[in-house]
């Protein structure tokens, strides 16, 4: 039953991540249904979560779930089956989308639709991993931008050279963030099974 419900907490995940992806990269937004879905989703998790640590305490049963939701961050994972010990990792996944809308309420970089997102991954995979999922995003579209402005000053030199008068527009090309995080995710989620030994490689 535990291991199911890790599975299902992962797929979940996927699923969220692939969709809310998809439709930033398409349309730069994200339908609150998708958002809507998956939070309660991950809201239904976590109150089964509770429920297995306590009424069972079992450490066999308690700690994937620890594991599952980062427990790098809080020990060796090993579990007492407290409600509260299970519960920290994900509760506090939730900081960086508060970040991130805070962010987004200061300042018209960073969207509320990733806010959001990450509000929701947070409950789903913990804070730990939702930090590297974070980071893997922002490493990934900084490389992709950094790589994108190389090329379109090559191209602009080249065009200078051959006299041709183009705009490029470098600093007014808007990116989606939500693609970048799609191979941190997959990857954050292999490497949690294949600790948990869900998945052997």
């Amino acid at each position: 039953m535990t291991m199911t419900l890790v599975l299902a907490r992962m797929g979940i995940f996927i699923i969220f991540l692939m969709t809310a992806a998809w439709q930033d990269l398409k349309a730069k937004q994200i339908r609150i249904w998708v958002l809507c879905l998956a939070g309660m989703a991950a809201v239904v998790f976590q109150v089964l979560t509770v429920f297995m640590a306590l009424y069972t305490g079992e450490e066999s049963v308690v700690r994937p779930m620890i594991m599952a939701g980062g427990a790098a961050l809080y020990g060796d994972g090993s579990g007492t089956g407290s409600v509260w010990e299970v519960c920290l990792p994900y509760l506090s996944g939730l900081l960086p989308g508060v970040a991130l809308l805070v962010f987004s309420w200061l300042s018209q970089g960073i969207g509320t639709g990733d806010g959001c997102f990450f509000l929701v991954s947070g409950l789903l995979l913990g804070l730990a991993d939702n930090l590297l999922l974070l980071c893997g995003a922002v490493f990934s579209s900084g490389l992709f931008g950094l790589g994108y402005y190389v090329f379109h000053c090559v191209n602009r030199c080249q065009n200078r050279n051959n006299n041709q008068k183009r705009k490029m527009g470098i600093g007014k090309t808007e990116l989606p963030f939500l693609p970048f995080a799609v191979v941190p995710g997959i990857g954050i989620v292999v490497s949690r099974l294949v600790q948990m030994g869900i998945l052997v490689l």
